[in-house]
């Protein structure tokens, strides 16, 4: 951490990318015993239909949605901006909001499975039951719901792993955000539907 800010924040936020995985409960046992386990979702030995990946947008979802996250992120982007982490302080924010539950299914932040891990933190452990759940949860989050914490002078603010909101804010958000949403809704129906656990990393 000892770049300049704007080295800072590019560093950080480049690898900033968030996997889903659709599977059975055998597969996720066998997936368990297998030290490579994990990897058949990105090395092609499990259907590329299961797998999906939001590349940077997942971030901003969860900025858009969670009250948490938002305040998460100004924290990371007071130490972006920061030209001495030495000297540091803390911005005062206000209290930290309560974890929202959205996260688990949009992050990941639910319960981890340390055998299943790739290089980027084990994976976390989405039950079938808790899947159906958040599929109905995610479901019910439309258009108007994301816009209404759309502030592309904000978002740029944020320091998101997203660039150019000022001048290119709605075109990110109805080409690049809403429909990779609009593909995770899809992907948790879809194991909903065939009785599939999910796993976040």
């Amino acid at each position: 951490l000892s770049f300049v800010s704007h080295q800072r924040k590019s560093f950080l936020t480049m690898s900033v990318t968030s996997y889903y995985g659709r599977l059975t409960e055998k597969q996720y046992q066998d997936m368990r015993h297998d030290p490579d386990g994990l990897a058949q979702f990105v090395t092609g030995a499990l259907p590329k239909e299961n797998l999906l990946y939001l590349d940077k947008a997942a971030p901003v979802i969860a900025w858009l949605l969670s009250p948490l996250k938002r305040h998460e992120q100004a924290h990371f982007a007071a130490v972006c901006r920061a030209e001495d982490l030495d000297n540091f302080h803390k911005p005062e924010l206000g209290p930290e909001p309560p974890m929202d539950e959205i996260l688990i299914p949009l992050e990941g932040r639910g319960e981890k499975d340390e055998r299943l891990d790739v290089g980027m933190g084990p994976a976390c452990v989405i039950s079938t039951s808790e899947a159906k759940r958040f599929a109905e949860k995610l479901a019910a989050i439309g258009e108007s719901e994301l816009r209404q914490r759309l502030s592309f002078q904000e978002m740029e603010d944020a320091a998101l792993p997203v660039d150019y909101w000022l001048e290119e804010g709605e075109s990110i958000f109805s080409e690049y955000v809403l429909p990779l949403f609009q593909q995770l809704q899809s992907f948790y129906t879809t194991a909903a539907q065939e009785d599939q656990m999910v796993l976040v990393w």
